[in-house]
């Protein structure tokens, strides 16, 4: 019954042609804080959605960002000091960055190792398709 509500909220949340993909539940690192994020790939974006735990249930907040999938620049993992850390690095002159809605670089931390892959595994993917090239990707010493 959850999932068909959260199912429900994706497919309204996603105009066409864009096609749902995938979702997660993780935390995004903002200013040194921890915000709970559900993140949700479409074909053609990432949709950041601010979460919250209300007893044993997530309840959604409000959309904070819709990322174009060919905004990315580079997607950043740190295997000496976390597993479950991937960053993503926007373009510069993204209208997200230059509105600072976002900042350039936007660092998650996922349930685990293989969780983030996963997402490392999608953005690269979504990005191939809409961009017809590699999504480059960087292995950082610190997070």
């Amino acid at each position: 019954e959850r999932w068909q509500y959260y199912f429900a909220v994706e497919r309204a949340m996603i105009p066409s042609p864009a096609i749902y993909q995938t979702h997660y539940f993780c935390v995004e690192l903002m200013k040194k804080k921890l915000c709970y994020r559900y993140l949700v790939l479409s074909s053609h974006a990432i949709y950041n959605l601010e979460v919250r735990p209300v007893k044993r249930r997530i309840e959604i907040v409000k959309t904070r960002w819709v990322l174009p999938m060919k905004e990315l620049e580079r997607v950043i993992t740190y295997p000496r000091t976390d597993n479950r850390a991937l960053s993503v690095l926007v373009v510069p002159d993204s209208s997200l960055v230059k509105h600072k809605t976002i900042k350039e670089e936007l660092t998650f931390v996922m349930n685990s190792e293989s969780e983030r892959n996963d997402l490392r595994f999608e953005l690269k993917r979504l990005y191939i398709k809409q961009k017809k090239e590699r999504l480059p990707e960087v292995a950082r010493e610190e997070s």
